[in-house]
Formats: structure tokens, sequence, C-alpha cells
């Protein structure tokens, strides 16, 4: 029997613990925390992204809940919401989006010798942007229009990979000022382009406004991209584990095995694997 790391733990190894470290001397980000240090603080929003917690005091629940099992993933106290709560105000959000520029450069490095979509020899990115709702009364800083309060994120996708959708027959008109392409790539480059708003889907599920843990642009901040850091951790063991399943399949298996002990490549393995019902063959056999 496995008596090793649990899936969380194992997750949290692709997180490149070192250069952590020196992000946070870079931003002094233990100066004034003594009881929820910055990898801590990771660890408790990194653990709500996954498990898709909704609240505050939801979350404070169920890490007090499994206090023996983060005790050796850095959480040696007790978790209080003022103490989340403080962090989330006053750690610098900078932090986390630095951490978040490294594993985008190391999640690159995996998939550069992927090909670029559609048989190009450049490599090929989306861009755009999206608005994330917030209620004004709670975000004033936020506003955005009339009675409404929202925070813009602006995106740049590299597209390496594919996606398989349906044909329906419709027309459309594509726009372009690359007119070395045929008409057929564009249209396909414009397919290719849908990846960017799964991630937008993606993004919005997790970052719903009852899943906010702070008011502040800083907690906002921090926030956000703890969830890109955490995707970003997922998309890097996918590749580098070369998992056999999609990586919202991954996700989904590390969300409800968060605390077992088994190796991830074992734990998809059973996923996949299907064992006949003895008990059904047999009643289908008196049948």
């Amino acid at each position: 029997m496995f008596k090793g790391r649990t899936v969380f733990a194992q997750m949290l190894d692709f997180v490149p613990f070192k250069h952590f470290e020196y992000l946070v001397e870079k931003f002094a980000a233990n100066h004034w925390s003594k009881t929820l240090p910055a990898w801590s603080h990771f660890v408790c929003l990194a653990y709500a992204q996954i498990t898709r917690r909704e609240g505050l005091r939801d979350l404070v629940a169920c890490l007090n809940c499994h206090r023996s099992k983060l005790y050796h993933l850095g959480i040696r106290h007790r978790i209080s919401r003022s103490t989340l709560a403080d962090a989330s105000e006053r750690r610098n959000w900078q932090l986390f989006e630095s951490l978040g520029q490294h594993l985008i450069a190391q999640a690159l490095v995996l998939h550069q010798t992927d090909a670029p979509p559609l048989g190009l020899k450049e490599p090929l990115y989306a861009m755009d942007s999206t608005v994330i709702d917030l209620c004004l009364a709670l975000f004033p800083w936020a506003y955005f229009r009339q009675g409404k309060a929202a925070i813009k994120a602006h995106t740049v996708i590299d597209l390496r990979g594919c996606i398989y959708g349906a044909i329906h027959g419709v027309e459309m008109a594509f726009l372009t000022n690359r007119w070395d392409l045929p008409a057929l790539s564009i249209a396909q480059i414009y397919k290719e382009r849908w990846k960017i708003e799964l991630f937008f889907k993606w993004l919005k599920q997790n970052l719903s406004i009852k899943h906010f843990f702070g008011n502040s642009i800083n907690a906002v901040k921090s926030q956000i991209w703890i969830a890109v850091c955490v995707y970003l951790v997922a998309l890097i063991a996918h590749k580098t584990l070369k998992l056999e399943v999609s990586l919202q399949l991954f996700l989904h298996l590390v969300e409800v095995n968060m605390f077992e002990k088994i190796p991830i490549k074992e734990l998809v393995k059973l996923a996949l694997s299907v064992e006949p019902d003895q008990a059904l063959d047999t009643q289908m056999e008196l049948l």
C-alpha cells in the first residue's frame, strides 16, 4: 500500500518552492505575518480553488477540519477568518503575479516542442479580455459603469494543441490581414481562438463573486493570480506526468481525492480502468 504523500502535496511539488522563497524575500511577503506565512497563504487559497469553496467561513472550516493533513504542507496553526482575511488584504499581490509569470514560462518550455496548430510555422496566439462582475457595494474601487462594479482581465494564450467541434453548416465571414494564408486556415484560426473563451469560462466559474475572500484590490488580485497559478500547476503536472485524461477531468480527480495517499499517475490509471461488475454479470446471466 502506498503510504507516501497526498495528492494535494504531490500537486504542490510542481510549484518551484525555491523560486517562491526568492519572491517572498523580494517582496518582503513575510515581514508582518508570523502565524500565516506566504507559503501557507498560497496553500490555503490553492485548496480553495481546487475544491471550489464558496466563502471565507466555508474555507476556514474545511481547512481546520483537515489540520493534521495540512501540517506537512506548511500550515502549522489553526486558521482563523481574520488571519486569512488580513493576509489577503495586506500581502503584496505581486508575489503571486510573479509566481504566475514564472509558471507561465515553465509551461511554455514544456509545450515548446508541440507543433503549432493548423500546420503553421510560427506560434499562434489569441488575445482578448473579459469582464468579471463584482458587487459595487462591496468593491467600490472597481467602478465600471453606472450602478455596476467589475474588473477586466486581459489575456494572451499560446494556442498549441487543437479543438474537435461539430460542423453546423453556417456560413461565416472572417476578417484578416494575412493574405498569405488560405481561407480555410483563417477560418480554422478563428476556431482555435475559442480556447481563450474556454479559459475565460473556467476563470469565471472559479472566481464568481461568492468566492472572493477579500474586498480590496490587493485581495482580489491576489486571488486571481493564485487561481491562475493553480491552473498552471495542473497544466504542468498534466504535461510532465503525460496523463491520458483531459485537464478538466484531471482537476476533478484531484478535487475529490485531495488527501488520498496515492501516486497521481496511479489515480488516473484507476479512474480510466473498467472492471466488470461480477454481481451484475451474474444477474444478467440469470435473466
